[in-house]
C-alpha cells in the first residue's frame, strides 16, 4: 500500500457527485492527538475540566491495518468533557516511534493547526489558566465579527483555541 499525504479532491469526486455524501457526516466523534508524555497531556485537558474516561493499552493487528505501521504498540486514554459530544483521545506510540514536527506549533504551518472550545465567560477562563502557570500566544482579541478569541500553547505543540461567540 503507497501512503500519499494528501489527495486532491478532483480525483475523489471523479465519478461521483457531491449530493452523495450529504448526510453521511453525523457529527465528530474525536480528535485524536499523539503525545510523548500521555500523563501530562491528560493533566492539560483536566485542567480544561476534561476527564479520563478510559485507557487501554493498543497493540495488534487490528491496529497495524488501521494505522498502516507495523508492531504498533501504544498507551491510549480517551477524555470526555461535560455536554460535548467530542471526544479527545491521547495516544502515545511506544512503537514505532514517531516524528517530531518542528515548526507544527506555529498558526501558519501547513495542516490542522489547533481546534477551538467554546466558551462562555472567557475572560474568567484565560484568569484562571494564567493561575495554572498556562502561556498564551498574545492577549484577548476580539475580532471583527464578534467573536473574542485567545490561542493557548498546549503539550506537544498543540494550539487550542479558547472562544466566546
Amino acid at each position: 500500500m503507497e501512503y500519499r499525504d494528501y489527495v486532491k479532491v478532483d480525483i475523489l469526486f471523479k465519478k461521483t457527485t457531491k449530493k452523495e455524501f450529504l448526510g453521511m457526516i453525523k457529527g465528530i466523534h474525536h480528535i485524536n492527538i499523539v503525545v510523548t508524555d500521555i500523563e501530562n497531556a491528560a493533566d492539560f485537558f483536566q485542567l480544561l475540566g476534561f476527564s479520563v474516561f478510559e485507557r487501554k493499552d493498543l497493540s495488534g493487528e487490528w491496529i497495524d491495518t488501521v494505522t498502516g505501521l507495523k508492531g504498533v504498540s501504544a498507551r491510549y486514554a480517551g477524555l470526555k468533557h461535560p455536554g460535548i459530544d467530542t471526544a479527545v483521545e491521547l495516544l502515545q506510540y511506544n512503537t514505532p516511534s514517531g516524528e517530531r514536527f518542528y515548526g507544527i506549533s506555529k498558526a501558519n504551518s501547513i495542516g490542522i493547526r489547533h481546534f477551538a472550545f467554546q466558551v462562555e465567560n472567557i475572560e474568567e477562563d484565560i484568569r484562571k489558566l494564567q493561575d495554572y502557570g498556562a502561556e498564551f500566544f498574545g492577549p484577548l482579541q476580539k475580532n471583527p465579527y464578534g467573536k473574542k478569541m485567545i490561542y493557548l500553547k498546549g503539550p506537544e505543540g498543540i494550539i487550542v483555541e479558547l472562544a466566546e461567540l
